[in-house]
């Protein structure tokens, strides 16, 4: 399996989207590279994340950079903090080399897309990796297949997926 085709997508889209001081949310801190690469596009990043495992090797990973802000909370609270974002980046399943009983939600994470997906105005985006290899995540990549053929044209929706391999990681994109 190819995850760097994944891993490579993410980034260039990221690379095209993400300016200086824009602000963008990782909604699911995990191990921090995610929150890294953004801060290095010069993003102010909020993360979040349920587990304080993940909170404390990602600071490990970011320490003393400038511009992020982690809150030990789930990303389905995003919406109480109120932060003026210009894209969302998730990274769904479980934490690497962490407890794989714990891992997002389809409920939670249906919820907070379709809510983030009122939210976006022109230029504004969602992006999203998928892990459908395990049963929770095969049932938010369910969901989320379905939630994002029916949003309406103003939405520009796509996803990169390996045809070929069963329950690959795949990158949802949705755009405004």
């Amino acid at each position: 399996m190819r995850n760097s085709l994944i891993h490579d997508f993410t980034r260039s889209f990221l690379n095209n989207h993400v300016s200086p001081n824009d602000i963008i949310i990782d909604a699911t801190l995990g191990n921090g590279h995610d929150t890294l690469y953004l801060n290095s596009l010069g993003a102010n990043v909020v993360a979040f994340d349920i587990q304080l495992e993940a909170i404390n090797q990602a600071k490990n990973l970011i320490e003393g950079l400038k511009n992020i802000q982690i809150h030990h909370d789930s990303f389905v609270n995003m919406f109480s903090y109120n932060i003026p974002f210009k894209g969302v980046v998730f990274n769904l399943g479980y934490l690497p080399n962490g407890d794989k009983t714990i891992t997002t939600l389809e409920k939670d994470t249906l919820f907070t897309i379709k809510e983030l997906s009122k939210l976006l105005k022109e230029g504004m985006f969602i992006i999203i990796t998928a892990y459908p290899g395990h049963e929770e995540g095969m049932k938010e990549s369910s969901a989320l297949d379905h939630f994002i053929k029916s949003l309406p044209n103003d939405y520009l929706t796509y996803t990169l997926k390996i045809q070929n391999r069963n329950n690959a990681p795949y990158v949802i994109v949705i755009e405004k």
